[in-house]
């Protein structure tokens, strides 16, 4: 089903609000700081292949929706209530949550280094042939990184950590990376909540294939141990059940 809020007065988009997050059973709760227009494009069409869409909506507004339309009819919607906050949006999909996970991972672009923000990872430059005149050498050498004048061209000549994880960007570090054309870092969506029929804890999300198998297998020879240990016939282990009687059968005679 695809939903299309067009403007209306107040009581029509609450119903609006109320039908939608009545009927659909799986959507993210995502952060949406410092994204931009073309990224909500994009994921508005990765969306489309999997029977979703991307809705924005005033937090106060949708908060109100809830609280009056939705959370009598479905209470498991009162969990999500704690994560309306900031700029969000949700995400609504038909596919399961790893597949839907993966197409939002996907929008994601080179962000620069700017200056103020806590870097999320370590930033490392060099060695590196620049297009950094001598004139721009005491910026660089204030920063430890050793370097070299060739061609009237300023040369990094070894690797260095220009920022680590955890810190603050500074002044001149942000300076440099756009000056070297570097965007160390990538814009992407932030997954705050995840809804599948209820509210899901998002280290459900990193589970893989080969994990879930692994345990279905280990519940199986449990399961087969158990019953073979109180002679209790299942479809599970009769096959051993019958295997171990042949072979005591034949080792009798």
């Amino acid at each position: 089903m695809s939903w299309n809020i067009t403007p209306m007065n107040k009581k029509d988009k609450f119903s609006k609000l109320a039908d939608i997050f009545s009927l659909e059973k799986q959507f993210f709760i995502v952060g949406i700081n410092e994204i931009g227009s073309k990224q909500i494009n994009e994921l508005r069409k990765s969306m489309r292949t999997v029977g979703g869409f991307v809705l924005f909506v005033k937090n106060k507004m949708l908060l109100r929706a809830l609280k009056d339309n939705v959370i009598p009819n479905v209470p498991l919607i009162a969990h999500i209530l704690p994560y309306i906050k900031g700029n969000i949006a949700f995400v609504f999909f038909k596919t399961d949550v790893f597949t839907a996970r993966d197409l939002l991972c996907k929008c994601k672009l080179p962000a620069p280094a700017r200056s103020g923000r806590v870097a999320p990872v370590d930033v490392q430059i060099g060695p590196l042939l620049t297009h950094l005149t001598p004139g721009e050498t005491k910026v660089i050498c204030g920063m430890g990184i050793p370097t070299k004048i060739t061609c009237q061209h300023i040369d990094i000549i070894d690797c260095v950590t220009l920022i680590k994880k955890g810190t603050k960007i500074q002044d001149c570090q942000s300076y440099l990376l756009k000056r070297l054309n570097i965007n160390p870092f990538y814009s992407e969506f932030q997954i705050n909540a995840c809804f599948s029929n209820g509210l899901l804890p998002l280290s459900a999300l990193d589970i893989t294939k080969e994990e879930v198998m692994q345990k279905m297998l280990i519940g199986i020879k449990n399961i087969i141990g158990f019953c073979s240990e109180i002679s209790y016939p299942t479809r599970v282990n009769t096959y051993y059940n019958l295997k171990l009687l042949l072979f005591y059968k034949y080792k009798l005679n």
